[in-house]
């Protein structure tokens, strides 16, 4: 039994030798670099590499884990708010940036309608990088002229067809994941002063890069 217990402890000092450095202890393996330094020899480390442009790999090849400039896991969700405050524009689409994927959380909308007469009515559209629509909601209710009312997005919203508080609506919006060119267009259905009335967004996503 002890040449047993030797022997594995011989072998385990070899594996720590030949990948860096033993400790005093014996019983831990040790790289040559440290943390936030640049890389040196092939040193035994838990982590992941930095590349500005990730790297395209071939078949069998071994590849690093990917991490941001900050030390971040690549590919990892982050909150991110995506915001369109012009004014005079009630015709607005917010679209997915290159090398990225969208999961949205919910949308806010703030429509102030001008004194041109006509019933507005709000509608979201998910389109692809064509601009085929995958999926359109309607508000259940109108808004006339010289009005504000705030309509907020979200998934397991209530559908409300009258106001809530006088100013506010929700409607149910599913969880979608939407690449890289899709976009999320909000405008009013009727068209009835599309250059007038004041739409202001405010839409919570979880961001990621799109590394495929």
């Amino acid at each position: 039994m002890r040449f047993m217990i030797a022997a594995l402890c011989a072998v385990f000092l070899i594996v720590g030798g030949a990948s860096g450095q033993e400790s005093t202890r014996g019983s831990q393996v040790q790289g040559t670099s440290s943390d936030n330094l640049a890389d040196v020899g092939k040193p035994v480390k838990v982590g992941g590499r930095y590349n500005a442009t990730v790297p395209t790999y071939a078949t069998g090849d071994r590849a690093d884990s990917q991490v941001t400039s900050r030390g971040l896991q690549r590919g990892e969700w982050r909150p991110s708010n995506q915001a369109d405050e012009v004014i005079d524009d009630s015709d607005k689409a917010l679209t997915v940036p290159a090398a990225t994927e969208w999961t949205i959380q919910s949308i806010r909308v703030e429509l102030i309608t001008s004194a041109d007469a006509g019933a507005r009515q709000l509608a979201i559209q998910v389109r692809d990088a064509a601009d085929d629509i995958i999926l359109e909601m309607i508000v259940g209710d109108t808004q006339i002229e010289s009005l504000t009312r705030i309509y907020n997005f979200f998934p397991g919203a209530p559908d409300l067809t009258a106001e809530r508080d006088t100013t506010s609506y929700t409607t149910p919006f599913p969880v979608l994941v939407l690449p890289t060119g899709f976009d999320i267009r909000v405008f009013d259905n009727n068209a009835v002063a599309a250059a007038a009335d004041d739409m202001v967004i405010q839409m919570l996503v979880l961001a990621r890069e799109d590394l495929g």
